[in-house]
């Protein structure tokens, strides 16, 4: 096994172990387009499941919407003219939910759903672009 043969091979299975572990490994390039008012959802296998919405078009302003069972989840956001990344935690909700949506006054360029992954760390969805109009 010749030396990049042998590095090719490390970065293949360091990249396994990265995904047996629930972390992401897609790019933060690859953006996921969808209407004005949409979700991301998340399946966190021994934590528990998460759900956001993001809607451009709320009649009070942009808002976002959070769920999570059994953890609490978090979004994290973009705004319109801001290049700062936020986040919203839900309150809880009853013994086992997380839930609760706030307005956020611009509108939501970008947003994902995150919450632990019961090993550590946290299990995200794909970044989704929501329409602004």
């Amino acid at each position: 096994m010749n030396l990049k043969t042998k590095i090719r091979a490390t970065a293949v299975a360091a990249g396994v172990g990265i995904v047996g572990l629930g972390l992401s490994t897609t790019p933060a390039s690859a953006m996921a387009p969808c209407p004005a008012h949409c979700s991301a959802y998340e399946d966190a296998p021994w934590a528990g499941t998460y759900y956001a919405e993001a809607n451009n078009i709320f009649p009070l302003g942009p808002a976002l919407y959070a769920r999570g069972d059994s953890s609490q989840p978090h979004i994290d956001y973009y705004l319109q003219g801001s290049s700062a990344m936020k986040k919203y935690y839900p309150p809880k909700k009853d013994s086992i939910t997380w839930e609760g949506q706030i307005i956020v006054g611009q509108k939501i360029t970008k947003f994902r759903i995150c919450g632990p992954n019961g090993v550590g760390g946290d299990d995200c969805s794909a970044w989704r672009e929501p329409a602004l109009s």
